[in-house]
């Protein structure tokens, strides 16, 4: 059951940072789409969510985004460490 829209995205999270979702605007869109309460910070709940969407191992999913989204260790993920995120995969 998709209750948050995810599955549409999918794919996109798979593909390399080359492709589609390389633009800020995507980028922005996954993020919105995360953000369900629209707080502009993905906490937990939301990560979960997220993870459960994209694949079948949701705790260890959301422990690996965590270790990459996560850049001042707080627990959640806001806007700017998003950002942060893709900018780095771009440069890499």
């Amino acid at each position: 059951m998709d209750i948050h829209g995810f599955a549409k995205y999918k794919k996109k999270i798979k593909m390399p940072v080359t492709s589609k979702i390389a633009t800020a605007a995507d980028k922005d869109k996954v993020f919105a789409m995360i953000d369900a309460n629209g707080d502009k910070i993905l906490e937990k709940n939301e990560l979960m969510a997220f993870a459960s969407a994209i694949r079948s191992d949701v705790e260890e999913t959301y422990k690996k985004m965590m270790t990459d989204l996560d850049f001042n260790g707080d627990g959640q993920v806001d806007h700017g460490e998003w950002m942060r995120f893709w900018e780095g995969k771009a440069c890499s």
